[in-house]
């Protein structure tokens, strides 16, 4: 065990973790890792309880967890170190609302001029694809516009 807390401490370690995981994905062994994460775990307590695939409670327990350190770290950083000063938290708190204002803009700009009428029923006539498309296309490179 302390050889395993040992390898865990390494900088290096989440890599190699990251990267077994996906060789692992990639490998025939994948059927297994699908079959684990569709394994049913419940939580009951009395005769309220909560059954879901492993893979729900990964994804929506785990990340609260993870945006829960996050949020502390944040919090700690701001009160205490590198973003206690408005001077230091300038740069950081510009590059985050434009990383959220940004893209938001080039959606907008490049689905609303496309937007067609709204029909009786008030639903778009666009499926959902062409607004992706749209939006990104200045990406791509010419020869995939045509699609």
């Amino acid at each position: 065990m302390n050889k395993i807390l040992e390898f865990l401490r390494h900088e290096i370690a989440d890599g190699l973790l990251l990267l077994a995981a996906a060789a692992l994905d990639n490998s025939p062994l994948a059927r297994f890792n699908d079959a684990l994460l569709a394994t049913a775990l419940e939580v009951r307590i009395g005769a309220v309880g909560l059954a879901k695939p492993l893979l729900l409670w990964i994804n929506d327990g785990l990340m609260a967890v993870f945006f829960l350190l996050v949020g502390l770290s944040i919090k700690r950083k701001v009160r205490e170190g590198h973003l206690a000063s408005w001077r230091q938290a300038a740069l950081p708190v510009v590059a985050s609302v434009g990383g959220m204002v940004v893209p938001t803009l080039i959606y907008v700009s490049r689905s609303i001029p496309t937007l067609q009428p709204r029909s009786v029923d008030g639903q778009l006539q666009r499926r959902p694809t062409s607004h992706f498309r749209s939006a990104f296309s200045p990406c791509w490179p010419v020869a995939c516009r045509s699609r």
